[in-house]
Protein backbone atom coordinates (compact mmCIF):
# COMPACT_ATOMS: atom_id res chain seq x y z
CA UNK A 1 0.00 0.00 0.00
CA UNK A 2 1.85 3.01 -1.07
CA UNK A 3 -1.05 5.72 -0.81
CA UNK A 4 0.16 8.42 1.06
CA UNK A 5 -3.08 8.43 3.09
CA UNK A 6 -2.09 5.16 4.94
CA UNK A 7 1.55 4.79 4.19
CA UNK A 8 2.54 6.55 7.95
CA UNK A 9 0.05 3.40 9.32
CA UNK A 10 2.62 1.11 7.47
CA UNK A 11 5.67 2.52 7.62
CA UNK A 12 6.63 -0.09 9.66
CA UNK A 13 9.50 -3.03 10.25
CA UNK A 14 9.48 -6.11 7.91
CA UNK A 15 8.68 -8.02 11.10
CA UNK A 16 5.18 -5.62 12.33
CA UNK A 17 4.37 -5.69 8.46
CA UNK A 18 4.43 -9.20 8.33
CA UNK A 19 2.27 -10.17 11.51
CA UNK A 20 0.02 -7.13 10.64
CA UNK A 21 -0.82 -8.81 7.16
CA UNK A 22 -1.47 -11.99 8.89
CA UNK A 23 -4.00 -10.47 11.00
CA UNK A 24 -5.73 -8.67 8.28
CA UNK A 25 -5.89 -12.05 6.15
CA UNK A 26 -7.06 -13.78 9.13
CA UNK A 27 -9.86 -11.29 10.06
CA UNK A 28 -10.86 -11.03 5.82
CA UNK A 29 -10.81 -15.04 5.69
CA UNK A 30 -13.37 -14.85 8.47
CA UNK A 31 -15.26 -12.09 7.26
CA UNK A 32 -15.24 -13.99 3.84
CA UNK A 33 -16.38 -17.08 4.92
CA UNK A 34 -13.24 -18.54 5.87
CA UNK A 35 -11.89 -20.26 8.82
CA UNK A 36 -12.27 -17.78 11.58
CA UNK A 37 -8.56 -17.52 13.21
CA UNK A 38 -9.29 -13.94 13.99
CA UNK A 39 -11.47 -12.36 17.50
CA UNK A 40 -12.90 -9.42 15.42
CA UNK A 41 -13.63 -8.13 19.02
CA UNK A 42 -9.91 -6.76 18.84
CA UNK A 43 -10.44 -4.51 16.27
CA UNK A 44 -11.71 -1.51 18.13
CA UNK A 45 -8.75 -1.76 20.81
CA UNK A 46 -6.12 -2.17 18.30
CA UNK A 47 -7.15 1.20 16.15
CA UNK A 48 -8.41 3.57 18.93
CA UNK A 49 -5.53 5.74 19.18
CA UNK A 50 -3.86 5.64 15.60
CA UNK A 51 -6.60 8.52 14.27
CA UNK A 52 -7.89 6.92 11.91
CA UNK A 53 -10.60 8.51 9.72
CA UNK A 54 -12.99 7.56 6.98
CA UNK A 55 -10.66 9.36 4.64
CA UNK A 56 -7.81 6.97 5.62
CA UNK A 57 -9.59 3.71 4.82
CA UNK A 58 -10.89 4.94 2.06
CA UNK A 59 -7.90 5.31 0.84
CA UNK A 60 -7.40 1.45 0.87
CA UNK A 61 -7.04 -0.15 -2.91
CA UNK A 62 -8.90 -3.06 -3.22
CA UNK A 63 -8.97 -5.26 -6.60
CA UNK A 64 -11.77 -4.34 -8.87
CA UNK A 65 -13.49 -7.91 -8.95
CA UNK A 66 -13.68 -8.11 -5.40
CA UNK A 67 -14.77 -4.68 -4.48
CA UNK A 68 -18.22 -5.30 -3.64
CA UNK A 69 -17.31 -7.89 -1.29
CA UNK A 70 -14.94 -5.86 -0.02
CA UNK A 71 -16.33 -2.78 0.85
CA UNK A 72 -19.11 -4.41 2.62
CA UNK A 73 -16.65 -6.63 5.07
CA UNK A 74 -14.83 -3.30 5.27
CA UNK A 75 -17.65 -1.37 6.51
CA UNK A 76 -18.88 -3.55 8.58
CA UNK A 77 -15.88 -2.78 11.35
CA UNK A 78 -15.14 0.49 9.81
CA UNK A 79 -16.98 2.35 13.21
CA UNK A 80 -14.63 0.09 14.84
CA UNK A 81 -11.75 1.08 13.22
CA UNK A 82 -12.51 5.16 13.19
CA UNK A 83 -14.28 5.39 16.76
CA UNK A 84 -10.91 6.77 18.47
CA UNK A 85 -10.82 10.18 16.23
CA UNK A 86 -14.52 9.95 16.17
CA UNK A 87 -14.88 10.27 19.96
CA UNK A 88 -12.39 12.75 20.38
CA UNK A 89 -13.18 14.72 17.97
CA UNK A 90 -16.67 15.37 19.60
CA UNK A 91 -15.56 16.04 22.77
CA UNK A 92 -13.09 18.69 21.43
CA UNK A 93 -16.32 20.18 19.40
CA UNK A 94 -17.77 20.13 22.71
CA UNK A 95 -15.57 21.80 24.55
CA UNK A 96 -14.60 24.32 22.03
CA UNK A 97 -18.18 25.73 21.94
CA UNK A 98 -18.82 25.92 25.55
CA UNK A 99 -15.06 27.02 26.45
CA UNK A 100 -14.89 29.74 23.47
CA UNK A 101 -12.31 30.10 20.88
CA UNK A 102 -8.93 30.66 23.08
CA UNK A 103 -9.51 27.96 25.18
CA UNK A 104 -6.70 25.86 23.40
CA UNK A 105 -4.43 28.77 23.91
CA UNK A 106 -5.27 28.78 27.63
CA UNK A 107 -5.15 24.86 28.10
CA UNK A 108 -1.62 24.92 26.40
CA UNK A 109 -0.17 27.79 28.87
CA UNK A 110 -0.55 30.61 27.12
CA UNK A 111 2.37 32.45 25.59
CA UNK A 112 5.21 30.18 27.70
CA UNK A 113 2.86 27.16 26.38
CA UNK A 114 2.67 27.75 22.91
CA UNK A 115 6.87 28.44 23.00
CA UNK A 116 7.47 24.81 25.03
CA UNK A 117 4.85 23.01 22.59
CA UNK A 118 6.96 24.52 19.53
CA UNK A 119 9.94 23.60 21.09
CA UNK A 120 9.13 20.33 21.44
CA UNK A 121 7.33 19.68 18.21
CA UNK A 122 10.84 20.93 16.42
CA UNK A 123 12.65 18.13 18.89
CA UNK A 124 9.96 15.70 16.93
CA UNK A 125 10.99 16.85 13.57
CA UNK A 126 14.49 16.71 14.15
CA UNK A 127 13.96 12.91 15.05
CA UNK A 128 11.38 12.33 12.33
CA UNK A 129 12.84 11.21 8.79
CA UNK A 130 9.75 12.12 6.93
CA UNK A 131 10.14 15.63 8.08
CA UNK A 132 13.21 17.19 8.82
CA UNK A 133 13.91 17.73 5.15
CA UNK A 134 11.78 20.11 5.34
CA UNK A 135 13.24 22.30 7.98
CA UNK A 136 17.16 22.49 7.42
CA UNK A 137 19.55 25.86 6.57
CA UNK A 138 19.82 29.27 8.07
CA UNK A 139 16.00 30.31 7.98
CA UNK A 140 14.99 27.75 10.64
CA UNK A 141 14.74 30.26 13.70
CA UNK A 142 12.64 32.54 11.21
CA UNK A 143 10.86 29.51 10.85
CA UNK A 144 9.96 28.59 14.21
CA UNK A 145 9.43 32.39 15.49
CA UNK A 146 6.24 32.46 12.49
CA UNK A 147 5.00 29.40 13.22
CA UNK A 148 5.06 29.99 16.69
CA UNK A 149 3.09 33.47 16.11
CA UNK A 150 1.26 31.54 14.09
CA UNK A 151 0.17 29.03 16.36
CA UNK A 152 -0.63 31.41 19.10
CA UNK A 153 -3.45 33.42 16.56
CA UNK A 154 -5.16 30.37 15.68
CA UNK A 155 -5.51 29.13 19.08
CA UNK A 156 -6.76 32.59 19.53
CA UNK A 157 -3.90 34.50 21.53
CA UNK A 158 -2.69 37.67 21.01
CA UNK A 159 -0.45 37.50 17.85
CA UNK A 160 0.54 39.80 15.44
CA UNK A 161 1.30 37.09 12.51
CA UNK A 162 0.88 38.68 9.16
CA UNK A 163 2.55 36.55 6.95
CA UNK A 164 1.91 34.19 4.53
CA UNK A 165 -1.28 31.51 4.37
CA UNK A 166 -0.56 28.04 5.15
CA UNK A 167 -1.71 27.28 1.71
CA UNK A 168 0.72 29.65 -0.13
CA UNK A 169 3.81 28.17 2.75
CA UNK A 170 3.04 24.80 1.94
CA UNK A 171 2.79 24.86 -2.30
CA UNK A 172 6.22 24.54 -3.15
CA UNK A 173 7.37 21.97 -0.89
CA UNK A 174 5.43 18.39 -2.45
CA UNK A 175 4.03 17.71 1.15
CA UNK A 176 1.55 14.65 0.90
CA UNK A 177 -0.36 13.22 3.93
CA UNK A 178 2.48 10.46 4.62
CA UNK A 179 4.45 14.05 6.03
CA UNK A 180 1.35 14.93 7.77
CA UNK A 181 0.33 11.85 9.21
Amino acid sequence: MTDDRIRFFLDKGKAKIRALKQKMYQHLAGAFGGPKHYDPAGIKPAHYNMNITDYHVDAIDIDPDTIDDAVMVMNSVRSDITTGFALRRELAQKRDGQDGEDQLFSRLGGLEGVDEFVTRLYECVERDRRLNQFFTGAKLKAIKQAQTDFIIKTLGGPSDYSGRSLEEIHAVLAITDYHID
